[in-house]
């Protein structure tokens, strides 16, 4: 077991660890919506998916303000000079995988989106695997503090899920423009490459994450 950033001033740490873990889970709680907003989009209920892009919102939101918490906990210098520009960048790589998931409910909502059948189920699937990597994501920040390897192990893993997204990614759409060619399939093109966005953003933090945790492996 490393522990993580040992030069963490106790007498000022005020919660910062608990804080990041919280953001992170809100974080997929929002992307658990996203993919349920995906999911009804696919049974054709709009109804629920308006329901469900709502949570995302919301939760986008919260996160917001948490993030902002714990930035200002590093402005005030919870954490000595050491480090605190590296948790700033990582809390934002996360950050950005809530707004891309936002940026797609919205899309999908104004655009009225209606998924053909022959999609639903390869779409259901990409939402499915970046809620799983959404969560290894959670995972692997709660080991920053003390188990570096497990860190490492569980980003490792999100890199592998995006190369699975990437690929039903093309798929889906090679399948939507073999079968369409009308403004329908361009906004479908829009939200496909979006959903695809969400799992980038994910091994994008993934990938600060792993860079973190070698820079103070010791």
């Amino acid at each position: 077991m490393v522990q993580f950033f040992p030069m963490l001033k106790g007498e000022k740490s005020g919660g910062f660890y608990e804080e990041t873990d919280l953001f992170t889970q809100e974080v997929v709680k929002c992307i658990t919506h996203l993919r349920e907003t995906i999911h009804h989009y696919c049974d054709g209920n709009h109804q629920l998916a308006k329901e469900s892009a709502a949570k995302v919102v919301a939760l986008e939101a919260k996160a917001d303000g948490t993030r902002r918490s714990i930035e200002k906990k590093l402005y005030t210098g919870v954490i000595v000079q050491m480090g605190t520009e590296d948790k700033y960048a990582l809390l934002e790589a996360i950050d950005d995988v809530a707004d891309k998931a936002e940026i797609l409910v919205r899309m999908a909502d104004v655009s009225k989106l209606e998924i053909p059948k022959i999609i639903t189920k390869d779409l259901e699937e990409m939402a499915n695997k970046i809620e799983i990597s959404a969560k290894l994501l959670s995972d692997a920040v709660s080991g920053l503090q003390s188990d570096i390897e497990t860190t490492i192990k569980k980003a490792k893993k999100i890199e592998i899920i995006r190369e699975q997204v990437r690929e039903s990614e093309f798929a889906v759409l090679k399948k939507l423009f073999a079968n369409q060619q009308t403004v329908k399939a361009v906004i479908l093109k829009d939200v496909i490459t979006l959903t695809g966005g969400v799992a980038d953003k994910v091994e994008e933090a993934g990938d600060r994450l792993i860079s973190l945790a070698l820079k103070y492996k010791s």
